[in-house]
């Protein structure tokens, strides 16, 4: 009714994503077990791809490496029976553990001389050949991470992260040197997921979040968190995005509002933009 767009989180997508652990390494599958989870894929997509309000399916939040070919399957059942629409990946940031980068939510079980041996490298070093994989294994258009580098370090009560800085850049390249749109979640709220450094953002911190996005070419922005925290994560923060638990908006609703109706006044221009390039200093 009025104009939005629905991601569907449709479980099928992770049987793509397992490594053995809930469900079967995608690798181990016979050709025929593919086709039957093909088969089940397209079943699943049938029930809801012609409701109007839907936009795409959520089909994997931060995958590992391994888990990449069974995502490129999926992408491919995707595009045959829901051709335009979105399948959204949200890949990792980059300071995370080696094992998460090869092996995600299932790297409890993972032995050390499995690892990459580029993942052990510090920052943005490892992420590029975690995002290089990526792009040549799964034919998507949209290239999306999330980080969050607003936060409280011990007695530093407003750090900034640089991969608020160094990761756009990494994505602003990728996107360019293959055709790609990128996208990225925007900091909203704070103290969720367990991690009480993640602090609440200020009027600037959204502003200079948003700018860095438009000046970094991203094509689209989401928030997290949007609303009420992740109940998967059973945080005991009610109060978290533009909208509460219960409904109500928060104190950052009206921030977003402010900037992006800034970035709305200028959308004409925004949108026949494009980057040319940046410019870097230092090592």
């Amino acid at each position: 009714k009025v104009g939005i767009g629905y991601l569907v989180k449709d479980d099928f997508t992770l049987r793509y994503c397992g490594l053995g652990k809930k469900y079967k390494d995608f690798r181990a599958m016979t050709e025929e077990e593919r086709k039957e989870l093909d088969d089940g894929f397209r079943k699943s997509l049938m029930r809801y791809k012609d409701h109007p309000a839907f936009a795409g399916v959520v089909a994997a939040d931060e995958p590992g490496s391994d888990m990449f070919p069974g995502i490129a399957r999926a992408k491919k059942v995707f595009d045959e029976v829901c051709p335009g629409k979105i399948f959204w990946v949200g890949l990792y940031p980059y300071y995370i553990s080696a094992a998460q980068y090869q092996f995600s939510w299932e790297c409890m079980d993972w032995k050390g001389d499995e690892i990459y041996a580029p993942y052990v490298k510090p920052n943005i070093l490892r992420y590029e050949p975690y995002l290089d994989n990526y792009i040549k294994t799964v034919d998507n258009d949209i290239l999306c991470y999330d980080a969050y580098p607003f936060m409280e370090n011990g007695e530093v009560k407003h750090n900034v992260h640089m991969i608020l800085y160094e990761l756009q850049q990494a994505y602003s390249k990728a996107a360019i040197d293959n055709g790609k749109k990128f996208w990225l979640a925007l900091q909203n709220g704070g103290g969720w997921c367990h991690d009480e450094r993640i602090r609440i953002t200020s009027l600037g911190e959204v502003a200079l979040s948003v700018s860095l996005a438009l000046a970094y070419g991203a094509k689209g922005m989401l928030l997290y968190t949007g609303c009420f925290p992740n109940c998967c994560w059973k945080s005991k923060t009610e109060h978290s995005g533009v909208i509460d638990l219960y409904g109500n908006i928060t104190e950052q609703y009206p921030l977003f509002q402010y900037v992006f109706m800034q970035v709305k006044a200028i959308q004409k221009y925004i949108v026949h933009a494009s980057l040319k390039g940046y410019i870097v200093s230092g090592e």
